[in-house]
């Protein structure tokens, strides 16, 4: 059977819910979940797989480490041998990546991936030299990404690929200040890369503290409610505006949100990122202060709550069913297109057709 993305829209919202719920015990059970759909007998299906992984990293980055256990579960079957490439397909295609911070997740991704075996030196060196120079500051990214495996295992091709974006104009501030230090992140074998491609920051920073749910970060935070520094390699937009416990609260930085909340930090606004992030704990103490409302809609759809989504349907408008389909959350357009809006949006002067 041949895959169509109508008869296929069963499967495929029970494989977003499946993967959302994504944790070390369930990796097994999804995997033959994906393998035993006879939707998958040709390559558009497991192309439609890659998709549906790539979009769940740009919207769940910090998941990267169980996702490339699936892949290569799945990879044990012959048949799905072709997803490696069409995930680099994926991973690599500049028009699917909407911000830096979609780039980030994705490199990200490959770069666990190449760390498990699944890509060789020479493909990555490939995949850096045919990206487009036009992306200077995604094309610097992308060669962070791989900058301390190919320095040491192909030191020539490592210099094509810098001598390459020697003298771009890089805009971004946080990226321009990596690109003319990039000898002190260098240093040591790339120790202070390193920092950055496996945890978004340093570990000097506030945000590696929070992350890592270590109290002792609460002595270094002299404003509790001011909105941090961004880190240079965060993959995710919301929390580039972050204050200390909203940050917390996304990452599920149990331990400190509760410090920083008894020591007057205000968690009137830290609702969104505690329903993007999906630390339930966090969310029910959130839920003590603020009510859930329209206003948390978007988190909602961003991380596939769909208890919390399905409260909120009789009041969401246009902007829902955009941020839906923006999401890949197949469950949500289709629940708000069965519900009487118009399929044919508009959202500032452009029109958004979704199709299911």
């Amino acid at each position: 059977m041949s895959f169509d993305i109508v008869s296929s829209l069963p499967f495929l919202v029970e494989f977003q819910d499946k993967i959302y719920a994504l944790n070390s015990e369930s990796i097994f059970g999804v995997s033959s979940f994906i393998l035993s759909n006879e939707l998958l007998s040709n390559e558009t299906g497991i192309r439609q797989v890659a998709h549906e992984i790539c979009i769940f990293v740009r919207n769940r980055p910090n998941s990267l480490e169980m996702i490339v256990k699936l892949v290569i579960e799945l990879l044990k079957v012959e048949s799905m041998k072709k997803l490696t490439q069409f995930l680099a397909d994926e991973l690599l295609n500049p028009a699917k990546d909407i911000s830096i911070e979609n780039s980030i997740a994705s490199f990200g991704l490959l770069r666990k991936l190449f760390l498990g075996g699944l890509y060789t030196a020479n493909e990555v060196f490939g995949f850096i030299l045919r990206f487009p120079e036009s992306r200077k500051i995604r094309l610097f990214a992308l060669l962070c990404f791989f900058a301390p495996e190919l320095n040491e295992q192909l030191p020539n091709q490592f210099n094509i690929l810098w001598k390459r974006i020697q003298g771009f104009s890089i805009g971004d501030s946080a990226f321009l200040s990596l690109y003319t230090n990039f000898n002190d992140y260098k240093a040591n074998n790339y120790e202070k890369l390193r920092m950055l491609l496996d945890y978004g920051c340093l570990k000097s920073s506030i945000q590696f503290g929070i992350k890592m749910n270590d109290l002792r970060v609460i002595e270094r935070i002299s404003e509790l409610n001011e909105k941090l520094e961004p880190a240079v390699l965060e993959p995710f937009s919301i929390t580039k505006s972050a204050t200390p416990v909203q940050y917390a609260a996304f990452y599920g930085a149990y331990d400190v949100f509760m410090a920083i909340y008894g020591k007057g930090g205000d968690i009137s606004n830290a609702l969104n990122f505690a329903i993007a992030g999906g630390c339930k704990r966090i969310i029910d103490v959130c839920l003590t202060q603020t009510q859930l409302s329209v206003k948390n809609i978007n988190s909602c759809i961003s991380s596939h709550h769909r208890e919390f989504f399905d409260s909120l349907l009789s009041s969401v408008t246009k902007d829902a069913l955009i941020a839906a389909a923006s999401f890949n959350y197949i469950y949500a357009v289709d629940r708000i297109v069965s519900s009487g809006m118009d399929i044919n949006v508009s959202d500032s002067n452009q029109v958004l057709f979704v199709f299911i």
